[in-house]
């Protein structure tokens, strides 16, 4: 049975600071763009490295009243200073 390990928040930001998530998704990107060859293994593991330093974007629906439409005000001030 595996043994649960607590790390603290230190610790943990700092493995995802070791992750390079600039580098990983640039190998992805030249997979996509330039057609380089990764292997099926590396690529499961660039993302599994990606989840551990990406938040998931999730979608989101803004509702109004009673699950109405929203309203939208757009209302600008301009103010103009006369230079000295």
């Amino acid at each position: 049975m595996p043994k649960h390990i607590k790390i603290n928040a230190s610790h943990a930001a700092k493995t995802r600071e070791k992750i390079q998530t600039t580098q990983l998704i640039n190998v992805l990107t030249k997979h996509a763009l330039e057609d380089s060859d990764l292997s099926a293994t590396r690529i499961k593991a660039i993302e599994i490295l990606l989840r551990k330093t990406l938040p998931d974007l999730k979608q989101v629906e803004v509702t109004g009243e009673d699950g109405g439409a929203v309203r939208v005000d757009n209302k600008f001030t301009i103010e103009i200073v006369k230079s000295a």
